[in-house]
């Protein structure tokens, strides 16, 4: 399943109801990494108000790490920040796509 998938099951419709929600998981069998590079990948979708990329008071975000050791990482993608559902959800078409 897509994560565009998951949002139309429903996961959208819980992150717009009350003051904001933030969703964080991780790829990655305990012990094993994720890829050559990579211990574990995460990934931080959030929507609300607080401290989003990009200087936006409040919308969605998506931030995707590469997390190589207990002091490095970098970023899958570029962290980025939006304000509309619709350009949030196009996002995520984009990411999947590669």
């Amino acid at each position: 399943m897509s994560l565009r998938e998951v949002f139309d099951a429903g996961l959208l419709d819980y992150m717009l109801t009350g003051e904001g929600a933030n969703i964080i998981g991780r790829v990655g069998d305990i012990g094993q990494p994720a890829s050559p590079e990579c211990l574990i990948h995460t990934i931080d979708l959030h929507y609300g108000p607080g401290d989003l990329p990009h200087g936006l008071a409040g919308g969605f975000s998506i931030v995707a790490e590469c997390v190589m050791d207990r002091a490095g990482f970098r970023e899958l993608v570029p962290r980025a920040g939006f304000r509309a559902t619709h350009d949030f959800l196009q996002a995520l078409d984009g990411y999947a796509r590669g």
